[in-house]
C-alpha cells in the first residue's frame, strides 16, 4: 500500500496525526502531490491552523491549477475572512472544472448571500438543488437567504420549510415521557462559543433550576473558545458531538433519556436532519432561527407575542408557544468599556451606524440609509461588519450609496475586529444605530444599547421583522420604533436636527437596559421552565 492510500485510510478513520505524517511522507515520494497538499491542508483546517492550511492548498494548485477540491477549500477560508470576492474567484475557477457539483454552487450562494447579492444567490441555490435535490445544507442555507428579502408570501415560505422536511425521510414519530424526578434537559447548538446566541443562551444554562431540571450541552463546537470553557464549567453535562453522526447522536439522546431536547440553531446550524426524526419526548425550536422549522417531529417554536402576534400560525410545523416577556434575556459581555459620551457633543454633528452583517444591508435599505443623510446633511454613517475587509466589495457599496447621492466621504467603513473589546468600543464613535429591514438585527440591537447607543428600528408583520420591536419594547422604548420606512427616516433626521435628545438616551441607555427584562435570565428561564414542565406531561 503506498503512502496516499495508507494516509487516506488513516484519514477516513479520523487519526488525523497518522494521517499527516503519511501524507508528509507520500510528498517525500512524489506521490499524489496535488491529492496530499489538499489533505494536508484539510487536516491543518480542522486544527485551526490557517497559515498553513491556506499555504497546502496553494502548493496544490501550483501542481494542478484546476484541482477542484483546493479551490473550494480554499474558497472557504476566504470566505470565513470575509475575502470574499477573492473566494468567488476561486469557486468561479472551480465550477469551469466541474460545472455539476452541487456544494460549488451552494458554496458559491453562501458567499454571494453574505456580499448581499441575492438573486444571484438564489439562482445558485437553485442549481445546487438541481442537480443534488438532496443537499439538505443547500436547502437550509437557501431558506435561511429568503428572509433577507421580502419577495415571498407566508405560504410560499411554509411551502420551502417544508419541503426540507420531505426531504428528511423520517415520519412523524411520538416517544413516550421517561419518568425522571428531575426532567433532563438538552441544547443542541455549534454556537456554543463567542456567538450571537451564547450572548442568549448563557444566562438560561446558569439560571436553570437545578433541583428540578438535569442540564445537557451537546455540543457541534470545533473549536472551543474562553465562552466554551465558562460554559462547561457550570454545573451541567457537557458532550461533544463533534464529528459524530446523526445515528450516533441520537443513540447518546436515547442512553441519557433525555425528556427535552431543545435546538438553538434552526436552520442555520448544523443538526436540523438530527431533529427530522424523533429523538426525545418534546423537541423544541429556541433562538437561532427566525421561522419555522418544517419538521414534523418539532413540537414547539418558543417566541413571544411582540414576535408573533398571533395571524400567521398557521405558517409554522411547531405549535407557537408565546412567552409572556421578550423572548429573549441578553447577557451584557464582562468586562465591558465605559459608555462613552455621545460623539455628537464633540463632533458638532450626528453619527449613525450599523453593525449588521452586510447581507441584511439590502437596496431598499441603503436607499432610505441615503435618504436620512441626504436629509442631514453634516451626518455621517458608520458600517462594520466582516465583509468589509473585502476592498472590492467596500467599493461596489459604496458606489451605491453614490447612486444615491451620497458622497463617499460620508461614510466609514470598518471589519472585524478579533477581541470584544474592541468591537465594543467602537460603539463610542456612533450617535443613533440605525436597524435593518426586513431582517432585523438582534445581537447588534443589543450590543448597541448595552453601549449606551440608541437603536432605531422598523417593523413589519413577520418575526424576522419584529424582533427589534420585541427587544426594544422590552426596555420600554417603544418610541424607537416605527412601522414604515417613511416614519424610520422622519424620525432619524429629527434626532439628527436636536441631538441634545441623542445625549439625554445615551446617558441613561445601560442603566435602562440592565434594569429591564431584556437582561432578565432567571425570569425568562422560570418561564421557559414552566413551558416544559406543561408540555412533557401531554
Amino acid at each position: 500500500m503506498s503512502f496516499f492510500e495508507e494516509a487516506q485510510k488513516c484519514f477516513a478513520a479520523g487519526d488525523l496525526m497518522r494521517a499527516k505524517v503519511l501524507f508528509n511522507q507520500a510528498l517525500d515520494t512524489g506521490e499524489q502531490m496535488a491529492a496530499a497538499n489538499c489533505q494536508l491542508g484539510v487536516i491543518f483546517i480542522s486544527s485551526g491552523e490557517f497559515p498553513s492550511a491556506i499555504r497546502h492548498f496553494e502548493e496544490s494548485l501550483v501542481i494542478d491549477p484546476a484541482y477542484v477540491p483546493a479551490l473550494a477549500n480554499l474558497g472557504k477560508i476566504f470566505q470565513s475572512a470575509g475575502c470574499l470576492t477573492e473566494a468567488l474567484n476561486l469557486y468561479d475557477r472551480a465550477l469551469k472544472s466541474d460545472p455539476e457539483r452541487s456544494e460549488l454552487y451552494a458554496n458559491r450562494a453562501n458567499i454571494l448571500v453574505a456580499m448581499a447579492k441575492h438573486d444571484a444567490a438564489y439562482a445558485d441555490y437553485e442549481k445546487a438543488l438541481f442537480f443534488y435535490p438532496g443537499n439538505a445544507r443547500a436547502r437550509s442555507d437557501y431558506l435561511l437567504s429568503i428572509h433577507y428579502v421580502d419577495i415571498k408570501s407566508d405560504a410560499e415560505i411554509f411551502a420551502e420549510h417544508q419541503k426540507w422536511s420531505d426531504f428528511s425521510h423520517h415520519p412523524a414519530e411520538v416517544l413516550r415521557p421517561y419518568k425522571h424526578k428531575k426532567i433532563k434537559i438538552a441544547y443542541v447548538s455549534a454556537d456554543f462559543r463567542r456567538h450571537s446566541v451564547a450572548y442568549f443562551i448563557e444566562g438560561i444554562l446558569h439560571f436553570h433550576d437545578r433541583e428540578a431540571f438535569e442540564i445537557f450541552c451537546y455540543s457541534d463546537v470545533a473549536h472551543e473558545d474562553e465562552i466554551s470553557s465558562r460554559i462547561k464549567s457550570s454545573d451541567l453535562s457537557w458532550k461533544s458531538i463533534v464529528g459524530k453522526s446523526d445515528d450516533e447522536v441520537h443513540e447518546m439522546v436515547l442512553e441519557d433519556e433525555i425528556d427535552v431536547l431543545v435546538d438553538l440553531g434552526g436552520h442555520c446550524g448544523t443538526r436540523m436532519s438530527l431533529f427530522a426524526r424523533r429523538n426525545a419526548p418534546l423537541q423544541v425550536s429556541y433562538c437561532g432561527y427566525p421561522n419555522t422549522s418544517g419538521l414534523t417531529n418539532m413540537d414547539l417554536r418558543l417566541v413571544d407575542s411582540t414576535t408573533d402576534p398571533g395571524e400567521k400560525d398557521e405558517f409554522f410545523s411547531e405549535e407557537t408557544v408565546r412567552l409572556n416577556r421578550c423572548f429573549l434575556a441578553f447577557c451584557p459581555p464582562e468586562n465591558s468599556p465605559e459608555v462613552s459620551a455621545a460623539p455628537c457633543i464633540r463632533n458638532s454633528y450626528v453619527t449613525f451606524g450599523s453593525f449588521n452583517s452586510l447581507s441584511k444591508i439590502t437596496p431598499i435599505v441603503i436607499s432610505t440609509w441615503s435618504k436620512i443623510l441626504r436629509r442631514s446633511p453634516d451626518s455621517r454613517l458608520i458600517l462594520k461588519c466582516k465583509q468589509f475587509h473585502d476592498r472590492f466589495l467596500k467599493k461596489d457599496i459604496l458606489a451605491l450609496f453614490e447612486k444615491h447621492g451620497v458622497s463617499g466621504n460620508r461614510l466609514d467603513f470598518l471589519g472585524y475586529e478579533s477581541q470584544l473589546q474592541d468591537h465594543l468600543e467602537l460603539y463610542s464613535r456612533i450617535d443613533l444605530a440605525l436597524d435593518t429591514f426586513p431582517y432585523n438585527g438582534v445581537t447588534t440591537t443589543c450590543e448597541a444599547l448595552h453601549m449606551g447607543v440608541p437603536v432605531l428600528s422598523c417593523y413589519g408583520e413577520r418575526h424576522v421583522e419584529r424582533v427589534g420591536l420585541s427587544l426594544l419594547e422590552s426596555c420600554g422604548l417603544h418610541s424607537l420604533c416605527v412601522k414604515s420606512a417613511r416614519e424610520y427616516i422622519k424620525t432619524a433626521t429629527n434626532f439628527a436636527k436636536n441631538p441634545q435628545v441623542l445625549v439625554e438616551l445615551r446617558s441613561k441607555m445601560r442603566g435602562i437596559m440592565h434594569t429591564s427584562e431584556l437582561c432578565d435570565s432567571l425570569g425568562l428561564t422560570k418561564q421557559i421552565e414552566k413551558v416544559f414542565r406543561e408540555n412533557i406531561k401531554k
